[in-house]
This record gives structure tokens, sequence and C-alpha cells, in this order.
């Protein structure tokens, strides 16, 4: 019987043993795990999921400290650019540079050659993989550039938008927290700020409701932008769910990392702001002249109703564009597509197309705020020096030129034309005519060239020889030389 006690107790110390070396084991691959990061799913209690959420919140926390606050009374935009991206002179400003696990970094690239990027960390030898770099975004979903501002003197001040990180470690796993259907804005954005010339990084605000900020401005200390929200509409009739977008002006101090959204129900847009007041322009048509919080908003002028087509029976409204400079106002109303022949290359038939708009301005420094018609037929407008110019629909359709990418339009004798409007005299004159290539998007007008992107050929003499190997390029035309340069062609 003692011999059977003892063989139990022996073979149950033996299972403890096993049983305590299997635990070490796993808790080593555990911790393993947890360095990096692998995702697990895991079921969260209410109460684990508001500590969890409370932790990322914590991330993102507003730091009053190291605000940087520029000059007042004075409006910084970025040039057009791209969405994500700002440019000035040979520099291309925003996150180009990102690590092999899709992280982004404040950095800038040399628009003549796409791998010289520099990443603005001033750490030596770091090798900006990971978030102790200074210089990382510490936002998902590739973060919008929002504003890049250029001080008086010192580097540049960079803004970025973006989407909270949803993965925190919790209980020895990574664990994704997942957005609520429900409610599409739950308060699920930041915005960073970077400040080249201390290598800092802060979080401006925090919980937003809003992913993006278009047409930034700033001025005393506040940004104001286009947003887009979102909410859902149930449609009782229809069984179905829908997802509406709307574009709301919204401000945001950079110091509080409070935030206001202008109230009206009607997609608006920002202008600008002009001698400590800011406009906006709703797809009504209605033209607001508010404080700098955006309260107090008066109607001085209604335009008439924005054009809209519908989509599963909503009202879609076009995107406008409204722009505010030394007391005058520029809008673009009535967009419509303007068609010729169908014509078959060899390729493809297809009719040719071209979607323009009107152009007018309002003097505010008048007591008639009545509307003046610049031009019926514009492609695009830049406004620069306070002066106003775009491109206009004088082109005639020549048919098309067959590149190695596919099939272009031709619509020029040899390139774009530039059109330039004075408000003081109220005239406009073809300040750049033939440049070479046909200027569909401008990114800047300086007093020395003119950067955009095209189509460039030789010319209608030439047969329209194309001198790229692609359809698209990025161009600048130096007005003194009266010389085009091709920067690069667009993969």
């Amino acid at each position: 019987m003692k011999k059977m006690l003892i063989l139990i107790c022996i073979m149950t110390v033996f299972l403890l043993c096993s049983f305590f070396l299997i635990s070490c084991e796993k808790d080593a691959s555990h911790e393993t795990e947890t360095v990096e990061e692998t995702k697990a799913p895991i079921e969260l209690t209410d109460e684990e999921k508001k500590e969890v959420r409370a932790k990322l919140r914590s991330m993102y926390d507003v730091t009053t400290d190291d605000a940087f606050i520029l000059n007042d009374n004075v409006v910084y935009r970025s040039s057009r650019g791209t969405n994500f991206t700002h440019f000035f002179g040979d520099y291309d400003y925003g996150n180009k540079y990102r690590d092999k696990k899709e992280n982004y970094y404040a950095s800038y690239y040399n628009i003549y050659d796409e791998n010289d990027v520099t990443v603005f960390c001033n750490v030596e030898g770091c090798p900006h993989d990971n978030i102790m770099c200074p210089a990382r975004i510490p936002l998902e979903n590739y973060p919008q550039s929002i504003i890049t501002i250029f001080p008086e003197s010192g580097g540049p001040l960079l803004y970025f938008i973006g989407e909270m990180h949803q993965i925190l470690s919790y209980g020895g796993v990574s664990v994704i927290i997942p957005f609520d259907i429900k409610n599409l804005n739950n308060e699920k954005h930041a915005i960073i700020e970077f400040n080249t010339q201390t290598g800092a990084r802060r979080t401006v605000a925090s919980r937003l409701p809003f992913d993006d900020m278009n047409n930034a401005i700033y001025y005393n200390g506040i940004l104001y932008g286009t947003c887009t929200t979102y909410y859902l509409e149930e449609d009782e009739e229809l069984k179905i769910t829908r997802v509406i977008y709307r574009k709301t002006a919204c401000c945001v101090n950079v110091a509080t990392g409070e935030y206001k959204m202008f109230e009206n129900d009607c997609d608006t847009t920002v202008g600008g702001v002009w001698e400590g007041k800011v406009y906006l322009l709703d797809v009504m048509g209605n033209i607001y002249r508010c404080n700098l919080d955006l309260s107090d908003a008066e109607i001085i002028a209604n335009v008439g109703e924005e054009n809209s087509n519908m989509s599963n029976n909503v009202k879609v409204y076009e995107y406008q564009y409204f722009y505010v400079s030394d007391g005058r106002l520029y809008y673009s109303r009535d967009k419509r597509t303007y068609t010729d022949e169908t014509v078959t290359d060899g390729i493809v038939s297809s009719t040719y197309h071209c979607q323009v708009f009107k152009l007018y301005t309002i003097d505010l420094t008048s007591d008639n705020l009545t509307p003046t018609l610049i031009d019926d037929e514009v492609l695009q407008f830049y406004v620069y020096n306070d002066m106003l110019y775009y491109t206009a629909f004088d082109y005639k359709f020549f048919g098309y030129h067959v590149t190695p990418r596919g099939s272009v339009y031709i619509e020029t004798v040899n390139g774009g034309n530039l059109h330039r409007y004075n408000p003081k005299t109220g005239k406009t004159d073809v300040f750049l005519r033939d440049c070479g290539g046909d200027i569909d998007n401008i990114f800047e007008i300086t007093d020395e060239y003119i950067t955009f992107e095209g189509i460039y050929y030789a010319g209608y003499n030439s047969g329209y020889e194309y001198k790229g190997n692609r359809c698209f390029s990025l161009m600048r035309y130096n007005f003194k030389d009266n010389k085009l340069t091709i920067i690069r062609d667009y993969n």
C-alpha cells in the first residue's frame, strides 16, 4: 500500500512539473508574441472596451505645451499641390517617406528626383522605422497632409490629419478595437503638428468627427478647412441604409484642440479670411460672413443653387471652388460638360468631352455685392499676389494622339494658354500663350514660373510628336526665359 502511495505521489509531482514547464513555455511564447505585436482575436467586456479606448485616447491627449503660434492677422495657405502633399519651389512637402510596415514620416522630396527624400529627423543614426523616430506620424491609413506653413524664419510647420491607432496591447495580446458602424463619426481622428525647427511632434486635436481638411487656411492660431462628415440614413420604403456624405466648414484651435463645425444643413466650403472675418459658401448659393469661431454668421449674398445630380435617390453636388483674396471673392458655378464628335483612333471609340464652369467675382469693398462674370468656360483658377490666373476652354478638338500609355485628346495648336484677370481694372489678358503643354492642373505660380501637370507634345505642325514616355507629365514654364521644362513623366 505504501509503495502504491509513493508511486502516486511521484506521478503527481511529475505531472505538476510537466504542467509547470508547459506553462512557462507558453508564457515565454506569449511574451515573444507581445513584442512582435501578433494580432489575436479576443472578446472584451464592456468595461474592458472602455479601458482600452481610454488608453487609445490618452495617446492623443492634446498638449498645449510648445504650441507654435504664428504671426497674428496673417493668412497662411498651402500651395494647391495634391490632397496629401504641397509644392513649394523644387520640393514637395508631406509624408512621402514610409517604412516597410507602411508607417509614414514627416518628409519632403525633390520634385526632379522622387528618390531624393529627406525625413525631418535630427536623431543621428535613426533608421526611421519605428515609433521612436520623432518624424513618425502616429496615424493610420495614409495620414493626410493638411497644410505646410513657412514662418518668416526657420523651417516649415506641417499639420497632418488621420485615423487614431486602433491597436493596443491588452491582456498580453494585441487588440484591434473595431469601429462603431452605427456611429461613423465616433471621434476617431486626430491632427498632428510637426515643427521642423525644433523636431518636435505634438498632438493638436484628438477625437475629431471628420477625417479630412481640404483647402486648409491658418489664421491667428486657428486652422480652417472644408471637412467631410458621414452619417447613416435609413430608407424605410426601400429597406436600405445609405451613407450620407456632407461637406462642412470647420475650425480647430491649434493650442487647445477645441474644434467647431459650421451649423447648417447644406454642404459648405471655406473661402478664406479677410479683415478678421471668415467667408463661407454653401451649395444653396448662400455666402456667409462670420466671426473667427464661425459664430454670428450672416448671409451677405445669394448666388444661386449649385447644380447637382442624383445618386441612389440622393442629391450629389459637385465640389465647389471658393476663394477669398484681398477683399475679393472668387467662386465657380454651373459646371457643365462640353462634348464633340465621336472619333475612333484605332484603340477606342469615344466622344471628346471637357468639364467647364462659370467663374464669378464679388468685390467685398463695395456696397454693391452683385457678382461679376469673369469667364463662362473656365477649367481651373489660381490666385497669386491678388491676381487671378485661370485656364479657359478656348481650345479646339484636333483629334487623338496615341502614346505608349494610350490615346489622349489634342486640344491646342501648341499647348495651353494661361489667362490673367486684374481685379483692379476688371480686365483679362492671355498671360501665357501656347506654352507647349496642356495646363491641366496648376500646382504653383510665382513671379518666375508656373508648375503644372498635363499633356506634353511638340505641336500641331509636327504631327503631335510626343516627347515623353507617358501621357501625363509634371512641367514648369519659366516666364523670363520663355522655356518649358519637363520635370518628370508620371508612371
